[in-house]
């Protein structure tokens, strides 16, 4: 029996039979282009019964068989084809991209481009109506060379990737299972070391101390913020705002806090290329990709050793980015390097996916390089890792360069206040603790702060303020009134107000109004965010950082 997997791959080998064959009878009975000079091809008797078996082949095949022309629309299309399209005859002498999603689209154009530049190409594709085929294009020649028709075939395979999206969410919520122990042990500990630095600086009297456990508790604040970024991160629901940015100054930012967080015995060597082009991405991630990567090289130097960050400007030829699924062009790269243990091939094969984790149990959460892998993809560029056992290990990362021009800064810059605010600002937060860390910053910067732990009541008080509110600060998901409801509610009574969202957890696609504050934040981010928001640039200078 053969399966429609295995006819789609024999189907194709026929047609490219046909392509080769350049046969007059079969083209003309199967509906497929005539090529010029085949006419003595086969004795008559033969090239009906070969036309025969293809025309049957054709029209009752089970798969999508189309003939696209060089206006890039329809001039053929057989049963299977038109009853998966859902569409009549009519398909005929239509655009072949009436047919795509307008979401698939562009990508559909370049590909119909290079079958018409003389390439095979196979893909998928989302039509209207939310099905989802797997595709091909065929290239057919003219007596010159020149292609003058595309012939393709497509398959529906909606129900196919649904089963394999309902296996993977099951898999996931299953190793997501085996993973809580994991994070709980690990959050514990975090836990633990962060109340007892608490206990010592209540009990401290002396001030360098006092600094000391103040220090401590930072690192370990940061530990639990990775942690609970990589799972953010991994379920998709991170906070996510691209804009333009220099790999240096990310680099650079970032070395100061490596040389926390590696070892004495591991020397941290930092290459940047200058003039190095801009990329688009988020800079959290940018972040986290480094630090992932860092902390993954520690582990692997158990004995000390050398670790290199480096970055340059490469130019993909057509060739070598096709091997890499990215398109040519200028891309800006990232390599991280260590001279640990390195990998086996077996275990490079499963680095990058979610849960894979060579450490012992309890020491590791397996999605370290998940998360890389996935930030990378997001931001439509490529990873690849080189590892040889005893050698060490080179991870590799392209991001493709920004049309966008940025200001080249070799670093980024650290913000300082010189004068005092006067805006006042509406803080809404139903965590206690947080809201009250928010106004004492605020206030210590100068703002009025006015202050509500709920959406009914901030809208009370937005009602009975008798000045002006420059600015909402706001949580996503609170009791009663979501963030997004209340900002919504707000601006009707108070029309320039703007909005800043603070959150850990939300779907970016729902805030375009607004600018995203990721918790956990440091203070610095918040103020500087805050400064950016109310376009008062004057109130902080750049100083760049040393």
């Amino acid at each position: 029996m053969m399966y429609p997997a295995d006819l789609f791959s024999h189907l194709k080998a026929l047609l490219r039979r046909v392509r080769d064959e350049k046969t007059t009878w079969v083209m003309r009975k199967a509906r497929l282009p005539i090529p010029t000079g085949a006419q003595e091809a086969l004795p008559v008797s033969k090239e009906r019964r070969l036309a025969e078996r293809y025309r049957v082949l054709v029209e009752n095949a089970p798969v999508g068989i189309h003939e696209i022309d060089q206006q890039r629309t329809l001039s053929a299309v057989n049963r299977a084809g038109l009853r998966m399209l859902g569409r009549s005859k009519s398909v005929f002498g239509v655009p072949f991209l009436s047919v795509v999603s307008p979401a698939d689209r562009p990508r559909i154009r370049r590909l119909l481009d290079l079958a018409f530049a003389g390439e095979f190409c196979e893909f998928e594709f989302a039509a209207r109506g939310e099905r989802i085929f797997l595709s091909c294009f065929m290239p057919l020649r003219g007596e010159d060379g020149g292609v003058r028709k595309i012939l393709g075939m497509f398959q529906d395979i909606t129900h196919r990737k649904s089963g394999e999206e309902q296996l993977h969410q099951a898999q996931k919520m299953e190793a997501l299972g085996k993973l809580a122990g994991g994070v709980a042990h690990d959050f514990n500990n975090i836990l633990n070391a962060i109340v007892g630095y608490a206990y010592l600086l209540q009990e401290e009297p002396s001030p360098n101390k006092v600094r000391e456990h103040a220090t401590e508790l930072l690192n370990m604040a940061q530990k639990a913020s990775s942690l609970t970024r990589q799972l953010v991160a991994f379920s998709r629901k991170q906070v996510v705002q691209p804009q333009t940015v220099n790999l240096n100054g990310i680099v650079e930012s970032v070395s100061k806090m490596l040389r926390r967080l590696i070892r004495e015995d591991i020397e941290l060597c930092i290459q940047l290329e200058s003039d190095l082009p801009s990329v688009t991405a988020d800079i959290g991630q940018m972040e986290q990709i480094i630090v992932n990567l860092a902390v993954n090289a520690r582990d692997a130097m158990s004995a000390g050793g050398q670790l290199t960050i480096a970055t340059r400007e490469a130019e993909l030829s057509q060739e070598h980015a096709s091997v890499l699924g990215l398109m040519a062009g200028r891309y800006a790269v990232l390599t991280v390097t260590d001279d640990g243990h390195g990998m086996t091939p077996e275990t490079q094969a499963h680095i990058f996916e979610p849960f894979f984790t060579t450490k012992e149990p309890g020491k590791g959460t397996g999605l370290g390089l998940a998360t890389v892998h996935a930030i990378v993809m997001q931001s439509g560029g490529h990873i690849s890792v080189d590892s040889r056992v005893g050698v060490g290990t080179i991870f590799t990362i392209y991001l493709p360069v920004s049309r966008k021009s940025a200001a080249a800064a070799k670093s980024l810059p650290v913000l300082l206040p010189t004068v005092s605010a006067s805006e006042t600002i509406l803080v809404v937060e139903d965590e206690e603790g947080l809201r009250k860390l928010m106004k004492e910053l605020l206030q210590a910067e100068g703002y009025t702060v006015l202050e509500s732990d709920d959406g009914a009541s901030a809208i009370e008080t937005a009602k009975t303020y008798a000045g002006t509110i420059q600015l909402l600060i706001t949580d996503i998901v609170m009791p009663r009134m979501h963030g997004r409801e209340l900002a919504m509610h707000l601006r009707q009574l108070r029309p320039t107000l703007k909005v800043l969202y603070v959150t850990g957890y939300a779907d970016p696609g729902t805030l375009e109004d607004a600018r995203v504050l990721e918790k956990p934040f440091l203070p610095e981010t918040l103020l500087r965010t805050i400064h950016a928001l109310l376009g008062s640039p004057n109130k902080f200078t750049a100083d760049k950082a040393s």
